[in-house]
């Protein structure tokens, strides 16, 4: 390599190092005879192949590939992904290119890379953490959560419940935005998150509800269990009432062996 190319580290570009690599391969099949075995072995001692196929037959995806068939998916029905250069830094022979990706009119990622196929790449990767993470959210429109807990508040003769805004979570990036909000409401605190405010807002009324209606269903899963257990104590009871007294059934049989036996009236009919 020569001292201008070393100055520009082209070394370490990704495309010099996979024709460095494929040129030794090469050699080293040729020196072996063309043994495939010795390849083989050198190739899985310098090289995790496991991070270029999933299995014997099928290759691994790459983020772009993974993004259109997202959009593609019946599920999904989105616009087909655009990538656009918006900005490109740098003397002509080391650009370090940033490249965005659009979902319709919706820029869903950013990405930089050594150059504009690496900054795609990075972008759709972000796009499918975005993508992945909406479609996570729940699906229960806030107006519905919202009516529940004031039902709940009037029922109960209790406060409405009250929110307060966390701000942005650790997840948050320059392309992804996590919003955290707090909610207490009849003794509960429960935080929620999501991509907006108000879907942060309805995450967290949502834990509300459901840890409500879990303390309903143990509390009806008590007063059944309770219920079953007296039902065998009564049942026994009426079992009880039902037998007759040994002692009483003894006395009666006494009684009958003293008592007098009638004697029989016999009639004769005159003729």
């Amino acid at each position: 390599m020569s001292r201008g190319d070393e100055k520009l580290d082209i070394g370490k570009e990704p495309s010099v190092m996979e024709d460095l690599y494929e040129s030794i391969i090469g050699a080293i099949y040729i020196d072996s005879g063309m043994d495939l075995a010795t390849v083989i072995s050198v190739v899985e001692r310098t090289l995790d192949v496991s991070s270029y196929v999933s299995d014997a037959n099928t290759p691994k995806k790459n983020a772009k590939n993974l993004l259109q068939e997202w959009c593609d998916d019946k599920k999904h029905r989105l616009p087909h992904p655009e990538y656009k250069v918006l900005s490109a830094v740098g003397p002509d022979n080391k650009k370090t290119y940033e490249c965005g990706v659009y979902i319709g009119e919706k820029l869903y990622g950013k990405g930089v890379g050594k150059n504009q196929k690496l900054a795609e790449a990075e972008a759709a990767k972000i796009a499918l953490d975005l993508l992945t993470a909406e479609a996570k959210q729940p699906k229960v429109d806030a107006a519905t959560v919202a009516q529940k807990l004031r039902e709940l508040a009037s029922k109960n003769k209790v406060p409405s419940a009250e929110y307060r805004d966390l701000g942005e979570t650790e997840n948050s990036n320059i392309n992804v935005k996590e919003y955290a909000i707090e909610c207490r409401f009849m003794g509960r605190v429960a935080e929620g998150r999501g991509l907006s405010k108000q879907d942060a807002r309805v995450a967290a009324g949502l834990i509300i509800l459901e840890e409500i209606e879990k303390e309903k269903a143990e509390a009806a899963k008590k007063t059944l269990t309770k219920s079953s257990k007296k039902a065998p104590k009564k049942a026994e009871a009426k079992v009880a009432k039902a037998k007759p007294d040994p002692k009483s059934a003894d006395k009666s049989a006494t009684k009958k062996a003293h008592q007098p036996k009638q004697k029989k009236k016999t009639f004769i009919k005159k003729g």
